[in-house]
Formats: C-alpha cells, sequence, structure tokens
C-alpha cells in the first residue's frame, strides 16, 4: 500500500474510538490549527517545517495521525529520506533535534518505544500510534525507522544515541533572568556591553544571509560542511517572514561577529543555530546574542527556549548551555531496522577524521559537500 502525497488524508486503520490515517500537511488546510490542541507541539510539527525541507530536500512526509470522533488526539510526523546507498527510510524527523510524539493533554504519553514483546497497552492512542507507525515503514519498504523523541531517558533505556538536551525558562523581568544565571554569564554579558558591540534583530533575507557567513565559518572550524544557502533561504520565507522566528546578529562597527537563528511557535522557542568570529570571541558576542535572544522570544510570548542537543562528548557547549541556568535532560533516540525491529546503534560523530578533514579543505569544498550531502545525511 503506498500513500498519494496530494491527497489531504487516507485511512489507514482504525478502531471502535480511533482512527489512524496518513496526512500530507502541506495539503491538509486544518493542519496547524490542529497542532493548537496539543502543548506539545513545537515549531518541527507544523506545515513550515515541513515545507522546508521539503523544498530544499525533497523530503517526502507522511504524518500519522490519531483521530477520535474527527478530533485529532495524537500526531507523529515522520519523513522519507534516501540513503547514499538508495535505501529509503522514516526519520521523525530530518535536521529536527527532538520531535515529540503529540497525544492529547488527558491521553497517555508513550515511554517504550520498542513494540516487541511490550507491555504497554496497545489501546492508548500512543502505542497505537506508534504501531502504525512500524506498519507503515513496512509497507513503505523502510530500511529502518528513527524516533527523536525529545523526552528523558529512562537508566535501562537502550537507545541508539543518546544526548544532552537543555531548555532554559523564560522570566519576565532583566533582573529575574540574569539571577538565572551563573556569575561567569552576568560577567560575560557586562563585558560584552561594554565593548562596543551592538545587536540587530531582523527576519528578513539580509540579515539569513548575513548569519550564513558566520555560519560556514564555524563549520568549518568544527570540521562539519555548512548545510546549503537554499535551506536557509527556505527558512526565512516559510518560517522568519511568516512571525515564527528570527535572527540575531551582533556586530563591531558594520560587521557581523556573532549570530543566532530562533524558531518559535505555541509559547516554545528554539535556538536553532549559532556561529561567530573567534577573532572577536574576546567581546563575548556570543553571550550577548544569546541574551538578546531570550529577551526577544519573551517579548514574543514564549516561556522557555529549547537550546537542542549537546554531544555527551562536548563537555564546553554543555557548560555553556548550562550557565544561563538551563535543565538538562539525558535524551535518546531510537532507530530500528525492518523487518526485524532490532535496534541500531548510531554512532556520534561530533569527531574523528571527517571533521579533521573539513578543518583542512577550502571553504568552498565544504559548502559544495553541503549541498550534496545534506540529502543523505538527514
Amino acid at each position: 500500500m503506498s500513500v498519494v502525497l496530494d491527497q489531504p488524508a487516507r485511512v489507514l486503520a482504525s478502531t471502535s474510538e480511533v482512527t489512524l490515517e496518513t496526512v500530507n500537511p502541506l495539503s491538509y488546510p486544518s493542519w496547524d490549527n490542529d497542532l493548537n490542541q496539543f502543548s506539545e507541539a513545537r515549531i518541527f510539527h507544523t506545515s513550515a517545517w515541513c515545507r522546508t525541507l521539503r523544498q530544499t530536500y525533497g523530503f517526502s512526509p507522511f504524518y500519522v495521525v490519531a483521530r477520535r470522533e474527527g478530533r485529532p488526539v495524537g500526531i507523529l510526523p515522520w519523513m522519507e529520506v534516501r540513503s547514499l546507498r538508495g535505501q529509503r527510510r522514516g526519520v521523525s524527523l530530518p535536521f529536527t533535534d527532538s520531535c515529540p510524539l503529540l497525544v492529547a493533554d488527558r491521553e497517555p504519553a508513550l515511554s517504550d518505544w520498542s513494540l516487541e514483546g511490550t507491555t504497554a497497552s496497545p489501546t492508548t492512542v500512543a502505542t497505537q500510534i506508534l504501531r502504525r507507525s512500524y506498519a507503515l515503514g513496512r509497507e513503505r519498504h523502510w530500511q529502518d525507522l528513527e524516533f527523536r523523541p525529545g523526552q528523558a531517558s529512562e537508566p535501562q533505556d537502550p537507545a541508539s544515541t543518546q544526548f544532552y538536551q537543555h531548555s532554559v525558562p523564560l522570566k519576565p523581568t532583566d533582573a529575574s533572568q540574569l539571577a538565572h544565571c551563573e556569575p561567569s554569564v552576568r560577567r560575560s554579558l557586562r563585558q560584552a556591553r561594554e565593548s562596543g558591540l551592538t545587536v540587530s534583530i531582523g527576519t528578513d533575507f539580509a540579515s539569513i544571509r548575513e548569519y550564513f557567513g558566520l555560519h560556514c565559518l564555524t563549520r568549518r572550524r568544527q570540521g562539519s560542511p555548512p548545510q546549503p544557502m537554499a535551506f536557509f533561504t527556505q527558512i526565512q520565507e516559510e518560517l522568519l517572514a511568516r512571525g515564527h522566528g528570527f535572527v540575531i546578529l551582533a556586530r563591531q562597527g558594520k560587521a557581523p561577529v556573532a549570530g543566532a537563528v530562533f524558531l518559535h511557535s505555541n509559547r516554545h522557542a528554539t535556538y536553532k543555530f549559532g556561529a561567530s568570529d573567534l577573532a572577536y570571541q574576546a567581546l563575548r558576542p556570543n553571550q550577548l546574542v544569546m541574551w538578546s535572544g531570550f529577551r526577544e522570544a519573551y517579548r514574543l510570548g514564549c516561556q522557555q527556549v529549547d537550546l537542542g542537543r549537546t554531544s555527551l562528548q562536548h563537555e564546553g557547549l554543555r557548560r555553556f548551555k548550562r550557565g544561563w541556568g538551563a535543565m538538562e535532560i539525558r535524551q535518546s533516540y531510537h532507530r530500528f531496522v525492518l523487518p526485524s525491529g532490532g535496534r541500531q546503534q548510531v554512532p556520534d560523530r561530533t569527531s574523528g577524521w571527517q571533521t579533521r578533514l573539513f578543518q583542512i579543505l577550502p571553504q568552498w569544498t565544504g559548502r559544495w559537500a553541503g549541498r550534496l550531502l545534506y540529502r543523505y545525511a538527514a
């Protein structure tokens, strides 16, 4: 069975209470309104993020939705991607640090992601969605499914990969937000303000283009190819221009020296990308950018900022995030091989030979590699 993507929905399975269907948000007019019923919905569940991934990389959306009496009570987004060897995979979701399985507030959440021999109740909405996802993967001949639920890991959880995830609660005043930070962060902020740096907040193409220049510098320093400019163009058109994000830039004179891209929806903000020019590190522009992003997110009605995932090996970045008073959890990704259902270990490629290679290659080589490889490295 295949799903026709230009149709808004197709019923796949049903019970006496719950109907399960796949939905393409790009042809389902009420999608974003339906998301308003879920308190845990993020920008990554929206049709705008779906369109960004679809337009940039050509991924196909298969979003599993559970309805009771016509009302959505559960959602798990999937996108079909292809590996370099041509194998099809299901990912929830590509280039997304976490994508929770959404259930209505009165529904029990899912704690067991492997349903082989599970004791989880088959009648819960979350369990039915997960089982439908496994069936969908087999129908689409996916090599594997990768869940990125963004929830705290249990000590006994045999995750495929683990990361730290951090989020900062936003406070109503500058003073209360500063009180949440460590003394070293407050000192760095004072230093940044006294250094003559200025800050701009923008949603236009010029802002995202200036950020992209810093992004390429940072990715080369980190030993990773940058995402293509086409990706950032889609982010600007689909998200920033529609009121779902902004770019913060810190400048020394007219030159941008640090920047960040924040996305937001449903009172949740996400620090999606950050970059800087190391030549100006002594001015502490990264701290000023982060602080300005927090205060802008609060002004827009957000209650917290998700700082994204951090490799277990990257103690410096972990310390930087915790300095802002961030809450920390250990987040698990789960990758299951189909049709067996066995769990696959996924290496954390934060470091290795490939990082050293991209650090020494010319910058144009990294941009070329990013345009080529990210379609297959979701």
